[in-house]
């Protein structure tokens, strides 16, 4: 499951919207570079709950400017217009990951357990694939989205 799977640091509140299904577009600055559809995005909630908190599956990659992307996401990205307008600022491109079968995690792994596995782990700024962490927290996590992808 780990080979093709993205962390992704999310804000606490936009990691909740899209475990419960209110956000289904993750919008973002900068594309991964090998992300695809079918992909898997691990959702690590960032301070003050810094720990794993669920999965979900890519669906579709929307690449346009930000004025031409708004109106495509703009019922599905859990923001304002104002919000959406201050995170791109004078970006020239803007990116919307779109969402599918969001998953909470049954065990979450906190950013204190993750240390336990991989003691120098520090959570990604945007995101980093699951394949670059140590073998132990990787092993631990991919086991975290397996139980919780079977109930």
């Amino acid at each position: 499951m780990h080979e093709r799977t993205l962390v992704l640091s999310v804000k606490p509140r936009f990691a909740a919207k899209l475990l419960e299904g209110d956000k289904t577009v993750e919008l973002r600055r900068v594309l991964p570079r090998r992300i695809k559809a079918g992909d898997f995005l691990l959702i690590y909630a960032t301070a003050p709950e810094t720990r794993f908190v669920g999965f979900c599956r890519v669906a579709e990659l929307l690449l346009d400017s930000p004025k031409a992307l708004w109106p495509k996401v703009q019922r599905s990205a859990g923001v304002t217009r104002g919000e959406y307008l201050r995170y791109f600022g004078e970006a020239s491109r803007a990116i919307g990951i779109q969402i599918e079968r969001p998953i909470r995690l049954l065990d979450e792994v906190s950013l204190e357990d993750s240390r336990r596995y991989a003691p120098d782990f520090r959570p990604p700024q945007s995101f980093r694939y699951l394949s670059s962490l140590d073998e132990e927290l990787r092993e631990a996590l991919s086991s975290a989205m397996q139980c919780a992808a079977a109930e």
